[in-house]
């Protein structure tokens, strides 16, 4: 399929901020806009192409079936480098 935006959930408690005190739960997922991101002749975007939000259709995706979607090798990049890459953010 054609690309599509995506923008990552995860849910995080924080106890303090200062100093920070948070907990990040390690299930986090995916909402995909349920239209493709391609520009038409106009050099114009779909309208609703980056919206993610929309609920018409179900566009949450796990990490796991994302991650399997990406490659053999992102489930480890995923564990070794980003994750901890967020969690340091």
């Amino acid at each position: 399929g054609a690309p599509a935006k995506a923008d990552l959930r995860a849910w995080v408690l924080v106890l303090d901020w200062n100093p920070l005190v948070a907990f990040a739960h390690p299930e986090v997922y995916f909402r995909v806009a349920t239209r493709p991101y391609e520009f038409r002749g106009t050099g114009q975007a779909e309208t609703f192409a980056h919206a993610t939000n929309c609920r018409d259709e179900d566009n949450r995706v796990t990490l796991a079936a994302f991650l399997d979607s990406v490659g053999p090798e992102a489930t480890e990049r995923w564990r070794e480098r980003t994750w901890p890459l967020l969690l340091d953010g």
